[in-house]
């Protein structure tokens, strides 16, 4: 089985998504433009889309947090599960880290590779904002957004060290060269 954790980098704007077999993780917009098996979200206003989008009706969204009270998003909010209860910790700075855990845990239980696109590593001292999604509705040109990658993120190949992952990008970051259970594979 394999397990595909989708960031949005701007690495990932011209790859066919859709035509990609296996679990597809990903985080908050990229409902806009592709079925993901797994939803991860944090920030309020992509999960007030996401509510009034219904694709958790088809996806299973996981939450960090239940942002809306109004008894219109009850059957949502029923339907949906939070990082406590699917990753047991509310406790990650970003979206891109929660779904690779979940992938990783699901890569342990049921077997199967982890293969990570549209995680490019961004620069975290540069004004440059890379995210597919930047000037569309609910992500700004916020210069002080977090950039770069996690410690989260890292520690996640430390954490699931008999998992095989698969950077697909178009270049290898430094920053995973020191794992062992982690090789890059072209972004073609």
């Amino acid at each position: 089985m394999i397990h595909n954790v989708f960031g949005n980098g701007e690495s990932r704007k011209d790859l066919d998504v859709d035509s990609i077999d296996g679990v597809k993780y990903g985080c908050n917009a990229i409902y806009r433009d592709h079925h993901m098996d797994y939803l991860f979200n944090k920030d309020k206003g992509i999960q007030h889309e996401i509510l009034t989008s219904e694709c958790w009706r088809n996806t299973t969204v996981i939450i960090q947090t239940q942002w809306y009270g109004q008894s219109i998003y009850r059957e949502a909010y029923r339907n949906m599960h939070t990082w406590q209860n699917m990753l047991g910790t509310n406790d990650y700075t970003d979206c891109g880290s929660a779904a690779l855990t979940f992938a990783s845990h699901k890569a342990k239980s049921y077997g199967g590779d982890v293969y990570m696109y549209g995680f490019d590593f961004d620069d975290p001292e540069t004004r440059e904002i890379n995210n597919i999604y930047k000037n569309t509705p609910n992500y700004s040109m916020r210069l002080n957004q977090r950039k770069g990658v996690t410690k989260e993120f890292l520690n996640v190949f430390e954490k699931y060290p008999e998992i095989n992952y698969v950077h697909v990008n178009r270049e290898y970051p430094q920053q995973l060269t020191k794992y062992k259970n982690v090789r890059w594979q072209a972004l073609l």
